[in-house]
């Protein structure tokens, strides 16, 4: 439906209201009419101009915005353009709406913004409503803060009786610039209402469903029902807010009217009661509980073959016919476990529901073994195929009634489950291969699905190697003088494949041909003869054999000299266990594999010694040395090792102590802390490894100076017949005073200042000297600038001597302030990486420059120079209008100068563009200025003036300020 109710600048006088539509609605909620120029300025428009809004302000102005940055402007919340509350004057803007009946609700929401002029505070609006003769009663209060944007408020209003006329009205409350003309933004305003009907206007209806409530209109009216309707129908009450209507038969749509004397709404009721045509009212089906999973849409066009018709498939009869959520929700996987009763319920738009029902006869399918086998059989023939009769299967699959079925043989699941390609039960497997095939059984009803896998075995011969195999030799591995084999090891080179292959082990031919005594302990058979001969029987699973030998012989072993060698005593923590290879054996090519326990080297495992040339020892012990060459057995034979004595000297620990930081070390004092033997050698180093190695020793350890004041040094000992030691010792430097003052305080002029070092230590080791003077103490009070020196000793006795050049600033002066439109920079002499800046003598910055200041307002800036006194000085930025409409309207009547109180002179100038001065005030203006615009007693033609302003401070320093004023006289 299509609303609109609007009544601005009504005559209140005696109404009458012709029917209309039922909604009211605002008329231009976001002042997109009239356009007016993006210039990035305020367009005044005469409310006239502006369609569906009034003013109360006595000049008639609306303030219209565009998209803007300029003069705390911004962009529109709605569109490109918005208004500002107040234009000239503080006054109202609002619309006027017919309410013609009591208690219409009113929705109304807007969208509200402070304008940014000033560094903070808050924009609030007023929003009232009431008739247009008054009273307004106050809605609500809504503020926003500048620099935050636009915020959007929303409310409601009920329109009391006998008010006919409602006013909304907006005004302002406050704003942050603290002028009510200069604030207070607005935007995307909606009024909105309805009196007609209060329930949805449209309501569908089918089938057995035909009786229309749920109907509720506003204020006292009458229904009227529309001739032209499908059919008759029956309103219960034609004068009630709910009415019924009931009594339709014919599909199609209804229309009625509610009049209550305002306006009139119209009311659609959709009735639908069209069957759905259907080709089986039930439907019977079998089912075999091991395929119980069906697909119930398959049906679907068994029921109906009508286009665009949904399927709901339910379990009981109360569910269908409700047609509610309680529908099968997975119709195409359905499980059956039992016999059952479906119900279908048919959907179709603009037709009536119908339930039709299916039965679902649940049956017992044949139960079968699956997979059953037949073979394995052996190709008796040699021609590499072995014949299967597949019904011999029979029995095996079900055996329980095996001659009330039938059975069809298939090659593979897919013919199985559809009948095609059946086979002949008489089949030829090709042998070494296994096949399966598919058989169904069936009982004319139900079918059940099993596999008959089929074995045919090569002949061993196909299998077995038939190269002539070498003997292996043996070697008495764990050194024990017995040797035992595990006969198994022998599979792999008498077969190609172990499918099915059994061994047997005999120590004769005709044990082996005759397959007795077969030996038991093939496992763990010992060998003591060489060579010898195991006869091996290879059969397969069907019964056919081979007969072969394998053959063992014992090796030799590497002779050696001895059993156990003994090496020189060592001295390094490193040992060369491989000095003594040439002597273990006279043999060449053996290798050699050192090993830390007799069972690794035993074994021969991978543990063995890596670098056995580099060994690490630091104790007296043993290795074992296992010998291998090609074609010959292993032998290992035994090192020992023993450690040298070491250089005599006192136990650990040793250290130097007693330095300050500033002094170096004499290493040779450790000495007399570790030995007394003045003929050992020593050598001072700064890593042990150094030490270790003898590389790299301190040259000049009498004096030496450590990169840090603690730490550990080595000392190496060498003497005769003696191994050579290396030795930690610590060393330790006490800490040099640190300086307590990280940056030169400055002494302010007329101030004293406090010099506190802290006070770590005693107040005698501090002590301070200046010119002419001298004390002791962690605190220094002087109020002179100069050189004072610090001496502070530690308690270790370590002393350090600080100066501080203390100096005094002088003040700051301010040489002069540059003045912008809405900032200054200040221009002063001093030490610019000193000083300090601020406007209220709390905030300060290191710049010069102040932003976003206020034309018109007076500032005193100071500045301060490492944070001493500050010098100040006051000024003021200029306020200028331009433009001026002498007219004797009140608005715009005089131009106006704020901000001249801070020059000590100003002078003022206003001329034509002909060069024509009608303005000339001399040096004779100490305050703000204000022209009416006339010249000896006579209003000045409009045009375009021009003015030039100069001022002078208190040096007679000038500053000028030319612009152009506008004057409208009309």
């Amino acid at each position: 439906m299509k609303y609109i109710a609007l009544l601005t600048g009504l005559f209140f006088g005696l109404m009458v209201y012709a029917q209309q539509d039922c909604e009211i609605n605002t008329i231009n909620p976001d002042f997109e009419e009239p356009v007016i120029a993006q210039s990035g300025w305020p367009t005044f428009m005469d409310a006239s101009q502006v369609p569906g809004w009034s003013t109360t302000a006595p000049d008639n102005q609306i303030e219209i915005w565009p998209n803007s940055n300029n003069g705390g402007g911004i962009a529109a919340y709605s569109g490109s353009q918005y208004i500002e509350l107040n234009a000239n004057y503080s006054s109202g803007v609002y619309q006027d709406f017919a309410t013609p009946m009591a208690g219409i609700v009113f929705n109304y929401s807007f969208a509200h913004s402070a304008r940014n002029l000033a560094t903070s505070g808050f924009d609030v609006v007023g929003v009232y409503a009431g008739p247009p003769g008054g009273p307004l009663i106050e809605l609500g209060q809504y503020s926003s803060e500048v620099w935050t944007g636009w915020q959007v408020y929303t409310g409601t209003y009920t329109v009391p009786a006998g008010q006919t006329v409602t006013r909304f009205e907006f005004r302002a409350v406050s704003t942050a610039s603290f002028d009510n003309t200069v604030g207070n933004f607005l935007d995307a305003i909606e009024f909105t209402s309805n009196f007609g009907l209060a329930s949805a206007p449209e309501i569908s209806l089918s089938c057995e469903d035909n009786v229309a409530t749920g109907i509720v209109s506003i204020g006292s009216g009458s229904w009227t029902i529309d001739p032209g309707n499908p059919s008759p129908t029956i309103i219960d009450d034609p004068i009630s807010n709910t009415p019924t209507i009931s009594g339709f038969i014919l599909s199609g749509d209804y229309h009625y009217t509610w009049s209550n004397g305002f306006c009139e709404a119209e009311l659609t009721v959709h009735y639908n009661n069209e069957q759905i045509p259907v080709l089986e009212e039930l439907i019977s089906t079998e089912v075999c509980d091991n395929e119980n999973i069906i697909d119930l849409t398959q049906y679907n066009t068994l029921f109906s073959d009508e286009l665009g018709v949904s399927f709901f498939y339910y379990q009981n009869q109360a569910d269908a016919d409700a047609g509610n959520n309680n529908f099968i929700p997975n119709p195409t996987s359905y499980i059956v476990n039992e016999s059952q009763t479906l119900y279908v319920r048919l959907v179709k738009n603009h037709f009536c529901d119908t339930v039709l029902e299916l039965e679902l006869n649940l049956n017992t399918a044949p139960v079968a073994e699956n997979p059953v086998s037949l073979g394995p059989e052996c190709d008796e023939d040699g021609d590499g195929w072995v014949e299967f009769n597949l019904e011999d299967a029979i029995p095996l699959l079900v055996p329980s009634q095996p001659g009330n079925l039938n059975y069809t043989f298939y090659l593979n699941q897919s013919d199985a489950e559809s009948g095609n390609n059946p086979q002949n039960p008489l089949v030829n497997i090709a042998t070494g291969s296994t096949q399966t095939y598919w058989v169904v059984i069936s009982d004319g009803v139900c079918r059940s699905f099993s596999t008959i896998i089929l074995i045919a075995n090569e002949s061993v011969q196909n299998v077995t190697n038939q190269t002539e195999l070498e003997p292996k030799m043996l070697c008495d591995e764990d050194f024990d003088e017995f040797i035992t084999v595990d006969l198994t090891e022998w599979h792999d080179e008498l077969i190609l494949s172990d499918l099915g292959i059994q061994f047997s082990y005999f120590m004769s031919q005709t044990d082996a041909e005759n397959e007795t005594n077969p030996i038991t302990n093939y496992l763990n058979y010992p060998v003591t003869d060489s060579p010898t001969i195991i006869w091996v029987v290879i059969k397969n699973e069907a019964g056919c054999r081979e007969i072969r030998y394998v053959e063992y012989e014992i090796g030799e072993k590497i002779p050696v000299n001895a059993s156990e060698f003994q090496l020189e005593p060592f001295c390094s923590n490193v040992l060369d266990l491989t000095q003594l290879e040439t002597e273990i054996s006279n043999e060449t090519g053996i290798h050699f594999y050192y090993y830390t326990d007799i069972n690794s080297a035993e074994s021969g495992g991978n543990d063995f010694i890596i670098n056995p040339a580099q060994f690490p020892v630091n104790s007296d012990g043993m290795v074992y040395v296992r010998l291998e060459k090609d074609g010959f057995c292993p032998e290992i034979v035994l090192l020992i090792y023993q450690q040298g004595e070491e250089v005599p000297h006192q136990p650990e620990p040793y250290g130097l102590s007693g330095m300050c930081e500033d002094q170096t070390l004499d290493l040779s004092e450790i000495i007399i802390q570790i030995t007394s033997d003045s003929s050992v050698v020593v050598n001072y180093f700064e890593t042990e490894n150094d030490a270790v190695l003898n590389q790299n020793p301190i040259v000049n350890y009498t004096a030496y100076n450590p990169a840090s004041n603690s730490g550990t040094l080595y000392v190496r000992l060498e003497l005769t017949d003696f191994c050579p030691v290396v030795l930690p010792f610590s060393f330790e430097r006490s800490l040099m005073p640190v300086n307590p003052f990280d940056s030169l305080p400055t002494l302010c002029p007329g101030n004293e200042l406090l010099l506190d070092a802290g006070g770590e230590y005693p107040d005698e080791n501090y002590e301070w000297n200046w010119e002419g003077g001298s004390t002791t103490g962690s605190e220094l009070n002087i109020d002179q600038p100069g050189t004072y020196h610090l001496t502070i000793t530690t308690e270790e006795g370590c002393s350090e001597t600080f100066t501080l050049e203390i100096s005094q600033p002088e003040p700051p002066v301010i040489l002069n302030i540059q003045i912008g439109d809405t900032y200054i920079i200040v221009e002063t002499s001093g030490n610019s990486t000193a000083l300090e800046f601020s406007l209220d003598g709390v905030f300060w910055q290191t710049s010069p420059r102040f932003d976003n200041l206020i034309p018109g307002e007076e500032y005193t800036v100071f500045v301060r120079e490492s944070g001493c006194d500050p010098v100040s000085k006051t000024f003021s930025i200029l306020f200028i209008s331009n433009f001026i409409s002498p007219n004797g309207d009140g608005k715009n009547d005089t131009w106006i100068i704020r901000g001249l109180n801070n020059s000590a002179e100003c002078s003022v100038k206003i001329f034509d563009r002909y060069g024509k001065i009608f303005v000339d005030s001399g040096f004779q203006i100490s305050d703000n200025f204000n022209w009416d615009g006339k010249y000896k007693g006579e209003t000045v033609p409009s045009g375009d003036y021009w003015y030039i302003i100069t001022t002078r401070d208190e040096d007679m320093v000038e500053m000028k300020y030319i612009g152009h004023i506008s004057v409208r006289n009309r």
